[in-house]
């Protein structure tokens, strides 16, 4: 179910977005679709998700006064708050991608985007925000970059605020086991198995061509001062919408420094 603050919304009657829309090349680095139209009615019901799923625990997005969009790519989340949050709330972007962190910096106008690397440090001060999300980053992210993200996210988020982060969970491993019955063999001993599609060469770090399949153990884990407060396992929305790509979405709260 929709949160109250967005029930009843269509494509014609929810508040317009003031964000114009990326062209099909930037949507495609983050989507695999060239679709302006599909990314265009995306932006307020991947929003419209985290209201439903903060909602099964009883928290509402509008109580955070600053916000993380980690791995924002061209915007399409960040857009999607616009008008939805306290008036005092800062939004902030980052991204690894300076083309699509360029996007958003020159057109999300109401949130803060900077390019990070690939791994550490953020340019944020310790205990910043009251809530982070990572939707479709650490289905991406090689061992090494998860931990040291991990440890970067314990260090921004304040004691009890919320960190989402999105896997590719149980539904996504049947299609691992067509394509890596030694993956299949590495998750089940380890919790985790990054898939490489193609060449190291053809591609970089952090890049689609990576798939990285986890368990909710795996990262309940590696999220060490974290409560793990939600799961909730093959997330989709109508399929024309479909932006968590049936991925688990794991709710942490931020427990001790």
């Amino acid at each position: 179910m929709l949160p109250k603050v967005l029930r009843g919304f269509t494509s014609d009657t929810r508040p317009p977005l003031t964000t114009p829309l990326p062209d099909g090349d930037l949507i495609f680095l983050v989507s695999g679709s060239r679709d302006r139209e599909l990314f265009a009615l995306s932006r307020r019901t991947a929003v419209a998700t985290i209201f439903s799923i903060l909602g099964e625990i009883g928290v509402d997005p509008r109580d955070f006064r600053s916000i993380l969009d980690f791995g924002c790519g061209c915007g399409r989340i960040l857009a999607g708050w616009e008008g939805l949050l306290h008036p005092d709330a800062a939004l902030h972007g980052c991204d690894i991608n300076e083309q699509l962190a360029s996007f958003c910096r020159a057109n999300i106008r109401f949130a803060r985007v900077v390019q990070t690397s690939y791994f550490p440090p953020l340019p944020y001060t310790d205990g910043q925000f009251d809530f982070l999300y990572a939707t479709s980053v650490y289905t991406h992210l090689t061992l090494s970059a998860m931990l040291s993200w991990t440890g970067e996210i314990a260090r921004i988020v304040k004691r009890d605020g919320i960190a989402m982060i999105t896997i590719h969970g149980s539904h996504h491993f049947p299609s691992l086991a067509k394509i890596s019955q030694e993956g299949c063999q590495i998750l089940a001993e380890r919790g985790y198995y990054v898939h490489l599609h193609g060449k190291s060469e053809d591609s970089w770090l952090g890049s689609n061509h990576y798939a990285t399949f986890a368990t909710p153990d795996f990262m309940r884990r590696i999220f060490a001062g974290f409560d793990l407060i939600g799961a909730f396992p093959g997330i989709s929305q109508p399929e024309h919408l479909n932006l968590m790509a049936q991925q688990d979405v794991l709710i942490f709260r931020r427990a001790w420094p």
